[in-house]
């Protein structure tokens, strides 16, 4: 209930505007590209994180999908390794076996770094929310770097 503060009346709720809706996060979005001042203003108004990074990792995975389907993983590492030097200092059965395993690893990672990034984006941040927050006690790690320091305190 809002008060007349000039002589402490309780008002009529009713004649107090409630406060505007903000944009939902499809208006965001589509916003960003065709009323790129409200969509920011309402961004800045209220930040959220969940939509922004649920969509990097989902284009992030139809990325890494395309490049596997369309271009290939070894092709793709054919062509990384056209610009190192060692690698044509290699012999030829050297040259196939890191292009095998390259494609292995480039294949993996490009699924698993898309969704890990984020992740351990959110790790570093609960912990210096935690540092931040004072969850950690004053002191916590000079106390424990002394006991086993070699230099005398």
């Amino acid at each position: 209930m809002a008060y007349n503060h000039q002589i402490m009346i309780p008002e009529n709720s009713s004649a107090v505007a409630p406060p505007a809706a903000g944009m939902g996060e499809f208006s965001r979005i589509s916003g960003v590209f065709f009323d790129p001042k409200t969509a920011f203003a309402d961004i800045a108004k209220r930040p959220t994180w969940i939509v922004p990074v649920v969509l990097v990792v989902v284009f992030g995975l139809l990325v890494s999908i395309t490049i596997g389907q369309r271009v290939g993983w070894e092709r793709v590492v054919r062509q990384s390794m056209e610009n190192n030097s060692q690698v044509h200092q290699a012999t030829p059965e050297r040259r196939e076996e890191l292009v095998a395993t390259y494609t292995r690893v480039f294949s993996i990672m490009a699924y698993t770094g898309v969704i890990l990034l984020p992740l351990s984006f959110a790790i570093m941040a609960g912990v210096l929310l935690g540092v931040a927050s004072g969850i950690f006690p004053r002191g916590f790690a000079s106390n424990r770097s002394s006991r086993w320091s070699v230099i005398p305190a």
